[in-house]
């Protein structure tokens, strides 16, 4: 991912007026800011005005369904690690996807948003069927995580506002790496649901 070099800032206190500041050219979401902020790599990219998402008051984890979790999108790493109802396999993956430094700033909707192809946290959110909500500004659209990996384009002038989640089945991970603290060579996640079928 290319850094960016940020030429303005604004903070909307509405989900309204964050869909309106977005529409505006060179404008980006700001959400953890680790990756914006930071970069991973490459030139540095034009100007952007950073519309900070931190007003909006999206953070948190509740039981929607019996089995369904919602995660709202700035809810931060640290919390879905925290939080007991999360299942195993997500919880640990979010753990390991950033360093304990960054887990307390890393917003779950950025990260699925910036989408990093290697993630094995997005693996664990893919085989728990995540859904994402997005907000719009002329509707709220929910799409399946797998769609919308598969097509970026999607995420253009919308704001990511929840995951929502599955929780019933059992899930294990596994992977292979040189230390614990490097991102793996391989990695894989799975879950078995009671019917028997395996995500």
């Amino acid at each position: 991912m290319n850094s960016h070099r940020p030429s303005g800032y604004r903070r909307p206190a509405t989900l309204g007026e964050a869909l309106r500041l977005l529409v505006e050219p060179g404008s980006t979401v700001l959400a953890g800011g680790t990756w914006l902020n930071g970069g991973r790599g490459g030139p540095a990219r034009a100007p952007v005005v950073m519309v900070d998402l931190q007003a909006l008051r999206l953070s948190g984890i509740e039981s929607v369904a019996a089995g369904v979790l919602r995660i709202e999108a700035m809810t931060t790493f640290q919390q879905v690690v925290d939080e007991e109802r999360v299942p195993t396999a997500v919880r640990e993956a979010a753990r390991r996807a950033e360093p304990s430094t960054f887990r307390a700033i890393a917003t779950l909707g950025g990260y699925v948003a910036t989408a990093e192809p290697s993630s094995e946290l997005l693996a664990s959110l893919l085989v728990h069927d995540a859904i994402v909500e997005l907000a719009a500004s002329d509707r709220t659209l929910t799409l399946p995580l797998a769609e919308l990996l598969s097509e970026p384009s999607q995420l253009t002038d919308r704001i990511v506002t929840a995951v929502t989640i599955e929780t019933t089945g059992i899930s294990a991970a596994a992977r292979v790496d040189c230390t614990r603290a490097d991102r793996p060579i391989v990695a894989a996640v799975a879950r078995r649901l009671s019917c028997g079928a395996v995500r």
